[in-house]
């Protein structure tokens, strides 16, 4: 069993209830072993601010699926809870799913990219993974967390923690 790290955002239609059936919908998965969660915070977009705010988690698992299969489940859940695949980046969305980290495994292809090439510069992933695991390394990277998130101008215009816990 690999362990790994997922980021799970929301910012349409009811998204407490949308973050809460994808956890429940994963726990469902018997080739995947649900270790823990964040606490869930409520961000403003960051690259489309046209848009709700989102609410987001970071999820620990162990699995023995491969990371190919993995983002086939993944997109899978989105598009069973509900999500279009928008041609235009960063519009509103039902449910996201990204794989931050799969093991120490790096992968570099059209499809995916492992460890999520953006984690260092979005506070709505460092925060929440700072809860669970502040001194995870990424592979080539070097530095924890807690470090990464230490670069970062967090304040609570960006980042909040949400007033209701899984």
């Amino acid at each position: 069993m690999i362990e790994v790290f997922l980021s799970i955002g929301t910012n349409s239609g009811n998204r407490f209830k949308n973050i809460k059936e994808c956890i429940d919908i994963i726990q469902l998965n018997p080739s995947i072993e649900y270790i823990t969660c964040s606490k869930i915070y409520e961000t403003v977009p960051m690259y489309n601010s046209k848009q709700n705010k989102f609410l987001n988690l970071i999820l620990k698992i162990k699995t023995s699926v491969k990371p190919m299969e993995l983002l086939g489940e993944t997109k899978s859940i989105e598009f069973k809870m509900g999500r279009t695949m928008n041609i235009l980046k960063n519009q509103p969305r039902l449910i996201d799913i990204d794989i931050l980290s799969y093991g120490n495994i790096m992968i570099n292809n059209d499809d995916l990219i492992i460890p999520h090439p953006k984690i260092i510069e979005r506070a709505f992933v460092l925060k929440p993974w700072s809860d669970i695991d502040p001194n995870y390394k990424l592979p080539e990277i070097n530095k924890t967390i807690s470090e990464l998130i230490s670069n970062l101008d967090i304040n609570s215009n960006i980042i909040k923690l949400y007033d209701k816990n899984l």
